[in-house]
């Protein structure tokens, strides 16, 4: 399960990305979880000073996007690659491309099969952005529970 929400607000872009980065795979925590294959990854990765890709779904996909990304590449040919790499995974690799150019910050939304420039967006799982949106509006509260 993953979830990244991102947000723009005037000239700076907010980014709340879930990271599974140590635990690994089969590794058993302490509420029974099980740890499956893709999710011991850092879900958002930083390709140079001025941007960065978030990734929801299908980690091979993912990669493969990633690894075709340099420091130099224009933002056109980012977001057609991620484009194209989403459709590639029948849409089950979702992507948010957040970028700083000629000092604008843009958003872009790559899922349902479209790229788009956003102010906002989240990639993942609805469960999880459903319950990330209860804590950020206050309808729901964080039990001592959840972190033990």
């Amino acid at each position: 399960m993953s979830l990244i929400v991102v947000r723009k607000e005037q000239s700076k872009i907010y980014i709340v990305s879930d990271t599974k980065l140590t635990a690994p795979t089969g590794h058993v925590f302490n509420k029974g979880q099980q740890v499956s294959a893709g999710e011991t990854v850092i879900k958002t990765t930083i390709i140079n000073a001025l941007s960065c890709v978030s990734f929801a779904g299908n980690i091979e996909f993912a990669e493969i996007a990633l690894k075709s990304l340099s420091p130099g590449n224009s933002v056109k040919a980012v977001t057609d690659n991620l484009l194209a790499n989403h459709l590639l995974s029948d849409q089950a690799t979702e992507y948010i491309y957040a970028v700083v150019e000629d000092g604008r910050p843009y958003i872009f939304e790559i899922k349902n099969g479209l790229c788009k420039e956003v102010e906002s967006s989240w990639i993942g799982s609805q469960p999880a952005f459903s319950r990330f949106q209860g804590y950020m509006l206050g309808e729901k509260k964080i039990s001592q529970t959840e972190f033990s």
